[in-house]
């Protein structure tokens, strides 16, 4: 059995989160296929989100060709946040009753953040009606913990609502997962959303859009707003990246990024570029990472970033 040693801490560095999730599937990636695997986390003491739902799908992605054991954090502060969070399994809301569920979502409004959340993805049965339930729950918790209101409020829904239509729309995945966590001193909120389908390029080529043809290519008409359909009168319609974008770093001041198969982009305000990654580390899906903060804003109006 391969051991694997978590980092200690992640900074409030961007970046970071991804930075350590890499190290960690580059390590995985070099064991055999099969081999059973224990991730040491004895020895962490802070984690955040934009690490931790990454982290969370690999093991879950893991788990389907090899054991996983995972050595829990000897940090009690930690302990108690990754119960919390329900890190270990993820919180599905159709395995709750309506009323449990609900009950439950608003004993986090007065928390700083937002459980691993692991909700239906497609539009079968009543999973649209159970996903709407979901966001409602996630729009009042956070207009809780954030006191977000007016535009800034309009703002941070319509990021999160995006994604996971995102995720609905193009991933052909059964499941996507949100987690996010607000700093009050920091002023800022860090929001994941992510899943394990196709990938954006994926979606471009069961569309039958052809002239896209790597992971670069895909994030890079996505970002501007190129449609999988591979009409003229689609463009601008597509994953809706380009208004989020547009809103998070524009508007907002904020910093955005998007991984999806060997590719990954990050933005902020002075810095803008689409990364390869090598193919043995690619990401078959797609993690959006939002950090969203909430000094500054004065005269920002959402309705100027409408595509």
């Amino acid at each position: 059995m391969a051991e694997i040693k978590l980092p200690g801490r992640i900074t409030d560095n961007f970046g970071d989160g991804l930075r350590h999730f890499f190290s960690i599937l580059e390590k995985v990636k070099r064991l055999d296929t099969q081999e059973a695997i224990t991730f040491d986390m004895s020895c962490c003491t802070f984690l955040t989100p934009l690490f931790l739902l990454p982290f969370f799908l690999l093991i879950k992605q893991e788990r389907k060709n090899r054991e996983i054991i995972i050595t829990p954090p000897t940090h009690t502060g930690l302990s108690s946040y990754l119960h919390f969070t329900h890190f270990y399994s993820g919180l599905q809301p159709e395995n709750l009753a309506n009323d449990n569920y609900l009950q439950l979502m608003n004993e986090y409004g007065s928390k700083t953040y937002i459980p691993i959340l692991d909700f239906p993805a497609d539009r079968f049965n009543n999973n649209t009606e159970i996903r709407d339930s979901f966001l409602s729950a996630v729009n009042n918790i956070l207009t809780s913990q954030v006191q977000l209101t007016g535009q800034l409020k309009t703002a941070v829904m319509y990021l999160i609502d995006e994604a996971v239509n995102n995720i609905v729309d193009h991933s052909r995945e059964a499941r996507g997962y949100i987690m996010a966590q607000y700093y009050s001193a920091n002023g800022y909120l860090d929001v994941c959303i992510a899943d394990c389908g196709i990938s954006i390029l994926g979606s471009y080529q069961i569309n039958n859009n052809t002239s896209i043809t790597t992971d670069r290519d895909a994030i890079k008409k996505a970002s501007i707003g190129v449609s999988t359909k591979n009409l003229p009168d689609a463009e601008n319609r597509g994953f809706g990246i380009s208004t989020s974008r547009n809103m998070l770093i524009n508007g907002l001041r904020g910093k955005y990024s998007l991984l999806s198969g060997s590719a990954i982009l990050i933005e902020t305000l002075t810095n803008s570029g689409i990364g390869v990654i090598p193919n043995n580390l690619s990401w078959l899906g797609t993690i959006v990472t939002l950090r969203i903060p909430f000094a500054n804003i004065s005269g920002f109006n959402a309705a100027d970033y409408w595509s």
